[in-house]
């Protein structure tokens, strides 16, 4: 629990350095992503503290998961942060996607496949517009069999006005 939470303030610190006033950051954590079950899960993005330690709040469906937008903005600035790499040449990870009414916005998408690396993030400039009334979640998707591994992913949503 105490690395978790070490890691996501962390990265929230990093995060919130170049953040504009008004912006908010909505993320979603998960004591043990899926390594053995469905290849894709679909996780709610939330601007409280969620950590889904009893993994009751992902699915294998986007719909029980999606949550409405209240204003139009932003989403720019997808994070995420594994306990443990997926490891280097074995064919297996990790892919993290902004999910905007129930389709892949592939402009905020990261990816640790084949790697040593534990983080992965968007470039800054890389954004995904919203309007009210549209649905965001996080999806997941396996690649083969990767280590087992707590996960962390965080977006920062810029509403009409901030920078």
């Amino acid at each position: 629990m105490y690395i978790r939470i070490q890691a996501l303030v962390a990265l929230l610190l990093a995060l919130t350095a170049g953040v504009a006033s008004g912006a908010q950051i909505f993320g979603v954590s998960d004591s043990a992503l899926d390594t053995t079950g469905a290849a894709t899960q679909f996780y709610p993005l939330s601007i409280q503290d969620v950590v889904d330690d009893a993994n009751t709040r992902r699915s294998t469906t986007i719909q029980p998961v999606e949550i409405p937008v209240s204003f139009d903005g932003r989403f720019n600035e997808l994070a995420c942060v594994l306990s443990v790499a997926p490891g280097s040449g074995s064919g297996e990870g990790w892919t993290f996607t902004l999910m905007r009414n129930g389709l892949a916005t592939s402009t905020l998408t990261c990816s640790l496949i084949n790697t040593d690396l534990r983080s992965c993030a968007t470039d800054v400039s890389t954004n995904r517009t919203v309007l009210p009334g549209d649905r965001i979640a996080l999806r997941i998707t396996t690649t083969g069999t990767p280590s087992a591994s707590r996960g962390t992913c965080t977006v920062v949503f810029y509403p009409p006005g901030a920078l």
